[in-house]
């Protein structure tokens, strides 16, 4: 009888996904979750190619606490990438390094460019409040931003 699949920890996971970048391995997954929609929708198949060779525009896997999320690479400051679910107005609150990227997502039929005219918007007020502010308080304003986004949000939904 097999034993039942159980989710690796945080240090499990970057370990494999390290020892995946090196070999560059490229697997067939499926994400859950909205943050990719119409890109890429809930529970479709993906490939993707293990690497932190990664670029602005591209669809990534990241390590995030114990979980994995799929966000595209809409800018870099620093060294670090900033990413946003196709889904979502705003960037994340969270930088990345590249040892937190476990590869990105091939483009194929599941994955189509976005084209989000509020998305360019917010992420052109990002960096003009970087350059002026620098990236922590950017990140500080981002998530207020966010928050207020999805209280208005439910506010409109009842």
């Amino acid at each position: 009888m097999t034993e039942p699949a159980r989710t690796l920890s945080n240090e499990e996971l970057v370990a494999a996904a390290a020892l995946w970048k090196r070999t560059g391995r490229e697997l067939v997954t499926r994400f859950t979750g909205t943050s990719m929609q119409p890109t890429i929708a809930h529970g479709a198949a993906v490939r993707l190619l293990c690497t932190d060779d990664v670029s602005i525009g591209e669809v990534v896997a990241y390590v995030y606490g114990d979980r994995v999320i799929v966000h595209r690479i809409v800018a870099i400051w620093t060294g670090q990438f900033v990413t946003r679910g196709d889904a979502n107005v705003l960037p994340a609150p969270k930088l990345l390094e590249s040892k937190d990227i476990i590869g990105k997502v091939v483009p194929g039929a599941s994955v189509c460019p976005p084209v989000t005219r509020v998305a360019s918007l917010a992420l052109a007020f990002s960096t003009f409040i970087a350059r002026i502010a620098g990236n922590r308080a950017t990140l500080r304003l981002l998530g207020v931003l966010r928050s207020m986004y999805r209280r208005l949000r439910l506010f409109r939904g009842r």
